[in-house]
């Protein structure tokens, strides 16, 4: 079976077969492209959105579509350098991946149906067949061999953890009532997606990092960078509320600036602590 790895053969890497690379690129470049024009557009017509979306999310789609533009930017960047760079670049394009199908799923599922929801369902089923592709062919292996002393798996599951009670929380105190008086809030399939499937993931990769167990220390730095990128976006989108005449909300202003600062934070000490143990190890 031939095998792509990167680097040289000297090291332990990320190993994945040849043909899905291939694929992965394909996939890749395609998303670039949709994602780069779909976001401009919507940047620069906005009014686009006005007859799906209620005016309580619309700072929440321009920050989505601002952000997502950046992610175009960085799978190009990351395509470019994916042959010539370390293991890194992987994390981070699958976390980017991750985030665009979280972001179209949720338009796809919510019915946004203006002139591009096509293409959310594009971007969504390219995002999921991706990250198949990803899972099914990596070698997990990896993460038993290389060292992992330097990664600070206590204190990110123990993030992880307090991100997924305070999203618990939140979104329990907004069903609940709407339960309760029958009144059907704003962004059903974000309280859908986050709490059938996002937050029980933040509540596994915590457990398998405390448990010390290679599936933790690979879903903890793809969760960091694409929560990083994810809380970004919904907290740019809070703070520009008032333009559109929506009070701020100081309360989600800090929920959202912890989610993408704090993950940012320790995405990076996850990044160095990863690169310390591949020196150590080329020193061997």
């Amino acid at each position: 079976m031939i095998f792509y790895v990167l680097h040289d053969l000297s090291r332990r890497h990320i190993v994945l077969k040849t043909k899905y690379i291939k694929t992965l690129e394909i996939l890749t470049s395609i998303l670039i492209i949709i994602i780069f024009i779909v976001s401009l557009y919507s940047i620069l017509n906005i009014q686009i959105y006005k007859p799906f979306t209620p005016d309580s999310l619309l700072p929440g789609v321009l920050s989505q579509d601002v952000v997502s533009i950046v992610v175009s930017i960085l799978l190009l960047v990351v395509l470019v350098k994916l042959h010539n760079s370390s293991e890194k670049i992987y994390l981070m394009w699958i976390a980017l991946i991750g985030y665009l199908l979280y972001a179209y799923g949720i338009y796809a599922f919510d019915r946004v149906y203006t002139m591009f929801f096509l293409c959310y369902i594009a971007i969504f089923s390219l995002s999921l067949f991706s990250l198949i592709i990803f899972f099914g062919s990596i070698d997990l292996d990896y993460f038993i061999e290389i060292r992992t002393e330097h990664i600070p798996r206590k204190s990110i599951a123990g993030f992880l953890l307090l991100l997924a009670i305070l999203f618990i929380a939140t979104w329990l105190k907004i069903i609940i009532p709407s339960m309760i008086y029958k009144i059907q809030p704003d962004g059903n399939s974000i309280f859908v997606f986050d709490l059938s499937f996002f937050i029980p993931l933040l509540i596994l990769t915590a457990i398998k990092l405390f448990q010390n167990k290679k599936l933790g220390y690979l879903l903890s730095g793809i969760l960091l960078m694409k929560m990083g990128f994810l809380g970004f976006s919904v907290l740019l989108g809070t703070l520009i509320s008032p333009y559109f005449g929506q009070p701020l909300l100081i309360f989600q202003s800090i929920l959202f600036a912890i989610l993408g600062i704090g993950s940012f934070i320790f995405a990076i000490i996850y990044i160095n602590a990863l690169r310390s143990d591949w020196d150590l190890e080329s020193k061997d």
